[in-house]
């Protein structure tokens, strides 16, 4: 049961490490994904900007992930729990913004909302299966199988 949630998790760091690197080399196409006024260079360097910290997202959710320590990852998760309400807030005020809810934003809500259920899931439905999700935490005795 651990390995689909690990797997969830590993899934989110590849999107978005892909929605990183198509933001830091084709900014401009990324802002068309949601608004269809051409984006300026200030926006293109905000959009720049927001890959570079996607990368810093990955790598540490990445990190977390492959310690295989509860302590590790708990917060890491929280963090991004904390990020994807955020992250909806945001996105209701950018659909208003461009006048509407286009494809992207939607895709971009889903998205949200699954990886964000997953961490509710795993943080407190299932903390048991945050503990192994790491196949090293077995060889250290963290695995608790679930009744």
């Amino acid at each position: 049961m651990h390995k689909p949630l690990r797997t969830i998790f590993y899934v989110e760091s590849a999107l978005t490490l892909l929605t990183a690197i198509y933001c830091l080399l084709l900014p401009a196409r990324f802002i068309a994904m949601f608004a269809a006024e051409p984006a300026g260079a200030i926006a293109e360097a905000f959009i720049r900007w927001y890959g570079v910290t996607l990368i810093v997202i990955v790598y540490v959710l990445f990190r977390a992930l492959r310690n295989g320590s509860l302590e590790a990852l708990r917060p890491v998760l929280q963090g991004l729990l904390i990020g994807d309400v955020l992250h909806l807030a945001v996105t209701w005020m950018l659909a208003d913004a461009v006048g509407g809810w286009n494809q992207a934003i939607i895709a971009t809500v889903i998205t949200t909302v699954f990886f964000g259920g997953a961490r509710i899931y795993a943080l407190w439905a299932r903390p048991d299966l945050l503990a192994a999700l790491h196949p090293a935490a077995w060889n250290r005795g963290k695995h608790h199988e679930s009744p």
